[in-house]
């Protein structure tokens, strides 16, 4: 069998234990639109209106965006557990290893 006919299957028992117990610890996020990988998104909040003198109450509401771009449009990332880099869950092969590792791994086989 070649490499071009190798079926497209990580062997978890090859993936280093360290990143797998890591993907269990940390929680971190994606930006779709930036890229940029985050802990904790930023809280944003917007007032729609406060006025004494009619009576209106304020209407606060907050919510989470990218804290390097201000983008609503993120997701939890997902660590490769062989480079350590973090991916969106589409972008991993198995859910485990990202394209470039997964490359390397079955050219050297």
């Amino acid at each position: 069998m070649t490499n071009s006919q190798k079926p497209n299957v990580v062997l978890m028992d090859s993936v280093l234990p360290e990143r797998i117990e890591q993907r269990k610890e940390i929680h971190m996020y994606k930006c779709a639109n930036c890229e940029y990988v985050f802990s904790e998104p930023e809280i944003e909040t917007e007032d729609y209106g406060y006025n004494v003198d009619l009576g209106f109450r304020s209407a606060v509401q907050e919510f989470e965006v990218c804290p390097a771009c201000g983008s609503e449009c993120f997701t939890t990332a997902v660590l490769c557990c062989e480079c350590g880099e973090y991916f969106f869950q589409e972008e991993l092969v198995d859910g485990y290893i990202c394209g470039d590792c997964f490359g390397r791994r079955t050219s050297n086989d």
